[in-house]
């Protein structure tokens, strides 16, 4: 079987997916997450976001149904493994995250959500 090694993958945090994406997600790689309603497609994205802040990625997440604050909610309750009703205020959550990422020594982390664009060119001025 050929792998094209285009970087280390960060692992997504679910056992199952990252056995099938041999590692997890690699750099440079887009995929599509799909599902019927209510079957926990953002939930997964939440924990994919989650899981490449942690490991010192910068993440864009662009929504299209949930809004922004609803997607940091998620995206808290992963990386704190909280429940999402516990979680009442995401500009404290942005808060935390950034000073996770001080003490963390996570130089390049970061996370931007917004909702989805609808130009290329304003994909590109999310991606730089």
């Amino acid at each position: 079987m050929l792998i094209r090694k285009l970087g280390e993958a960060i692992p997504t945090g679910i056992e199952q997916l990252d056995d099938v994406l041999e590692g997890g997600i690699r750099p440079a790689e887009f995929g599509v997450l799909m599902g019927h309603t209510n079957v926990g497609k953002s939930m997964v994205m939440a924990m994919l976001a989650a899981a490449a802040y942690l490991g010192d990625k910068r993440v864009l997440y662009c929504t299209s149904e949930l809004t922004i604050e609803q997607v940091i909610k998620r995206v808290a309750a992963a990386i704190f493994k909280q429940p999402i009703a516990k979680l009442t205020d995401p500009e404290l959550y942005m808060r935390v995250l950034k000073e996770i990422r001080g003490q963390a020594g996570l130089d390049r982390a970061g996370l931007l959500v917004s909702e989805m664009p609808t130009t290329l060119s304003d994909l590109k001025g999310y991606l730089q």
